[in-house]
C-alpha cells in the first residue's frame, strides 16, 4: 500500500495451493510472487489435514483454494473436494489436474459439483488469468 494514496492497492489475496509436486508448486509461486502483478500469496501445504487447519483458522481469511486432483493417498478427490466446498462456504476452488481430456468425465463432475475452474497441469500459464478473473473481476 502506498502511503500516498492508501486505497489504491486492494488487499493481498491468500490462495492456498493443496500439492505435493515441487515442481507445479514452484512455478506457482513465481507466476504470483514475480510475473502476475496481483496482489495475492500462496500459501502451499500438502497435507489435506494441514489445508484444513488453514482453512479453520479465523485469523487467517482464505480466499481461493488451488487444489491437486492427484494427492497421494487420495483415493477419490471428488470427495476431498466435497469436503472442502463444504467447509469453505463461498471460498473458490481451482481444480489442477492431469487430465488429457477437458471433456473428461471427472473434470465435468467437478465443475458441476461447484468449482470455479479447472487448470491442466500442461497449460498452468493460464492460472494467473483464471485467479485474476476469479478474485479481482467485480461481480
Amino acid at each position: 500500500m502506498s502511503p500516498e494514496n492508501p486505497e489504491d492497492e486492494s488487499p493481498v489475496r491468500n490462495i492456498l495451493l493443496i500439492s505435493e509436486d515441487r515442481t507445479d508448486i514452484r512455478y506457482i509461486e513465481q507466476q504470483f510472487m514475480d510475473i502476475s502483478g496481483l496482489n495475492c500469496r500462496l500459501l502451499s501445504t500438502n497435507s489435506v489435514s494441514n489445508a484444513l487447519e488453514k482453512l479453520e483458522n479465523k485469523d487467517l481469511k482464505i480466499d481461493a483454494i488451488i487444489l491437486d486432483a492427484r494427492l497421494s493417498g487420495l483415493d477419490n478427490p471428488e470427495t476431498l473436494f466435497a469436503t472442502l466446498k463444504r467447509d469453505s462456504h463461498d471460498i473458490p476452488i481451482i481444480i489442477l489436474t492431469s487430465d488429457a481430456d477437458e471433456e473428461s468425465e471427472f473434470t465435468q463432475r467437478i465443475l458441476a459439483a461447484g468449482a470455479a475452474g479447472h487448470i491442466h497441469r500442461k497449460r498452468m500459464s493460464s492460472l494467473v488469468r483464471l485467479i485474476g478473473t476469479i478474485l479481482f473481476t467485480p461481480t
